[in-house]
C-alpha cells in the first residue's frame, strides 16, 4: 500500500489521463463564437504561471521508489514528469530509474537512458550509474555482459580502479567469486592494481560468504604471504635510516 503523503504526490500524474480525456470531450463539443472582445496582455503584465505541477528532487525520487516493483509505470512517471512538468532528471534520478529497469533485466532500456545521461551535462553518467549495471548484469548471473560494460567505460571516462572494484564487488556479492579471481589475476597487473589491498578484501570476503574456508585459507596465505614480504622490506628500509641518522648523532 502506499503511503498517504506519496498518494498525494502521484495524484496530478495519476489524474493526468483523466485530465486529457475531459479536454477530448470538450473539444468534441459545438461551441458558440464569442462576442466578447478578446484582450490583449500588456507586455509589463506579469507573465501567467503555468498550471503544470512543480516537482522536487525528493518526491520524484520517492515516486520513482513507490514504483520499484512496477518497471512500466516507473517509466511512465519518469518521462511524464520531464515532459509535461519540465522536470530536469539529475544523475541520480536517472540511477535511479536505472536501477528499477535492471532489476526486471531491461538493459536495454537502461542502456537507452545511459546514452541519454551523456547528452546532458547535469546528468552525466558516474561510477554508481555503473556499480548499479554491474549489479544487476551480475544478479541476472550475465557475468560477460557485466565484463563487457567495464571494457565500455572508456567512453564515459569511468575507466578506473573504482569501476574495477565495483566489478568484483558485484562478482563476490552475488557468488561468482571464481570468475572474479581469474578476471582479477588476470587483469590486475595490467591496469596497474595488482597492489590494492581492497581487491584483495573483496575476494577474501567473496569467498568467506560462500562458505568456502579453504579457498579462504589458500587465498590468505598467498596475500599475506606477499604482503609480509613487503612490510619486512620496508621496516628494513626505516631501520636502515634510522641507523644512518643515529651514525651522525642526530637521534
Amino acid at each position: 500500500m502506499l503511503s498517504s503523503l506519496t498518494s498525494q504526490r502521484l495524484a496530478p500524474f495519476l489524474l493526468l489521463h483523466l485530465h486529457h480525456t475531459q479536454t477530448l470531450l470538450y473539444s468534441s463539443l459545438p461551441h458558440t463564437v464569442s462576442t466578447k472582445p478578446i484582450s490583449i496582455q500588456n507586455p509589463t503584465d506579469p507573465i501567467p504561471q503555468s498550471n503544470s505541477p512543480i516537482y522536487d528532487y525528493t518526491t520524484v525520487r520517492e515516486t520513482l521508489s513507490s514504483y520499484c516493483n512496477d518497471w512500466k509505470k516507473a517509466l511512465d512517471f519518469f518521462n511524464w514528469v520531464e515532459t509535461d512538468c519540465h522536470f530536469q532528471h539529475t544523475t541520480e534520478t536517472f540511477n535511479r530509474m536505472l536501477d528499477i529497469l535492471g532489476k526486471f533485466f531491461e538493459f536495454e532500456l537502461s542502456w537507452d537512458l545511459v546514452h541519454k545521461m551523456k547528452q546532458n551535462p547535469n546528468s552525466v553518467p558516474d561510477h554508481t550509474t555503473f556499480r548499479i549495471l554491474f549489479k544487476r548484469y551480475v544478479s541476472a548471473h550475465l557475468v560477460k555482459e557485466a565484463i563487457d560494460t567495464y571494457n565500455r567505460l572508456e567512453e564515459f571516462s569511468l575507466k578506473d580502479e573504482t569501476s574495477y572494484c565495483y566489478l568484483i564487488d558485484a562478482l563476490c556479492e552475488h557468488k561468482h567469486v571464481i570468475e572474479a579471481q581469474e578476471f582479477c589475476f588476470w587483469k590486475n597487473k595490467e591496469l596497474g592494481f595488482d597492489k590494492s589491498t581492497k581487491l584483495h578484501n573483496i575476494i577474501l570476503r567473496g569467498w568467506s560468504k560462500m562458505g568456502w574456508w579453504g579457498k579462504c585459507r589458500d587465498f590468505g596465505k598467498r596475500w599475506i604471504g606477499e604482503v609480509f614480504v613487503k612490510i619486512c622490506i620496508r621496516i628494513l628500509y626505516i631501520w636502515i635510516y634510522y641507523v644512518r641518522v643515529e651514525r651522525h648523532g642526530r637521534l
